[in-house]
């Protein structure tokens, strides 16, 4: 039988439930897919972005010749520049692939808008449903996000072990600091983590809270809670907390 996986966002310990089902139907608004990341957007008033996202299923492949990964890429490729810089804008309509140009305009506060907002949405064809009971702020990402690849591959990620740990998530995979951390440290060796997971932007207070007989693993990205994970399951040991 599986061991949980503690999210410590709260001082909750629980097991993260996934549903595979139908993929969820598309939400009101145009989708648009940023290389694969569905994205839900709205023209803005100005329609300088009549060209590109205007259709349902349009998808943006590239600003500028990068590679669009997630809406925060998006967003992050369109503000580099000033207001009234000329983009290349590479999409996909209907199986084809165009360009096109576009000029970002300011908004009221003076940052470069094309005249979309989007929000990811998961691509992929099941439904993911999390039970959030007593869970609040964004601490618990690291843990919901390996909860549900658990769930997906058929190994058991913690090995029979009692994970433990925090951390903010972002469409990247970054992991993020949060606050409380030596509580929730008390918190996981009460119940019985055996390893806690700790973001790289708190190992600092981490060690100058260590709790003797909890191991300390420093993650950056999921993929480093994947090593760790799978260095523990191996009778190995984690890339320790480090102060710098």
């Amino acid at each position: 039988m599986r061991k949980p996986m503690m999210v410590l966002g709260l001082m909750v310990v629980l097991v993260v439930p996934l549903l595979a089902a139908a993929a969820a139907p598309a939400a009101q608004g145009r989708l648009i897919q940023c290389g694969g990341a569905p994205c839900y957007g709205g023209k803005g008033d100005d329609k300088i972005f009549e060209r590109v996202g205007d259709r349902k299923d349009d998808v943006i492949a590239t600003v500028g010749g990068a590679r669009i990964t997630s809406s925060q890429k998006l967003q992050e490729l369109v503000q580099a520049q000033p207001p009234g810089t000329g983009l290349t804008v590479g999409y996909t309509r209907d199986g084809r692939s165009g360009t096109a140009r576009v000029v970002t305009r300011k908004d009221g506060s003076g940052t470069p808008r094309i005249g979309v907002s989007v929000t990811t949405d998961q691509p992929h064809p099941f439904d993911v449903k999390i039970d959030l009971n007593e869970i609040g702020g964004p601490s618990a990402g690291l843990m919901f996000s390996l909860g549900i690849i658990d769930k997906l591959k058929p190994a058991d990620l913690t090995g029979g072990k009692i994970i433990a740990g925090t951390g903010t998530i972002d469409d990247e995979g970054n992991v993020g600091p949060i606050g409380g951390i030596p509580q929730k440290l008390v918190g996981a060796k009460d119940a019985g983590a055996q390893l806690f997971l700790v973001p790289f932007g708190n190992c600092a207070e981490a060690l100058r809270n260590a709790v003797p007989g909890l191991p300390m693993a420093e993650v950056a990205t999921v993929d480093d809670a994947l090593t760790a994970l799978q260095t523990f399951r191996d009778g190995g040991t984690p890339k320790p907390c480090s102060v710098s």
